[in-house]
């Protein structure tokens, strides 16, 4: 076979690999959306500085919001009880791992909501 003919096979190949690939991610992605978006649980997802990436149907009714705009337009920290927010943050310190432990968090109307938290940060 043709040099030329050897190489263009080969570029053609890898580039179906990375289709493939491609492919993959993107239905292992939908598949964790999925699995969130329609979670029987709320489930809020921040990042390392308390803003919040995501939040589901059920974590909004939890507490009252109509969209995901609501929840952002407060700090994370702004909606828990001085208390929670101290004991959660003497937690952190110790490991950056917090395996679930009762939060309670005020909701959109001011009221405490008792709220399960688990945390991983790094």
């Amino acid at each position: 076979m043709p040099r030329i003919l050897t190489r263009n096979l080969s570029q053609w190949t890898l580039i179906q690999e990375n289709k493939k690939t491609a492919q993959a991610l993107q239905a292992s992605e939908q598949n964790f959306r999925n699995s969130l978006d329609n979670s029987l649980m709320g489930i809020r997802i921040i990042d390392a500085d308390w803003h919040t990436l995501y939040v589901n149907r059920v974590f909004l009714d939890i507490f009252g919001y109509k969209n995901s705009n609501e929840v952002t337009r407060t700090s994370l920290q702004d909606r828990y009880t001085p208390e929670e927010n101290n004991r959660y943050l003497l937690r952190m310190e110790k490991s950056s791992v917090v395996n679930q432990f009762r939060q309670p968090e005020v909701d959109i109307i001011g009221k405490t909501v008792p709220f399960v938290t688990s945390g991983l940060f790094q």
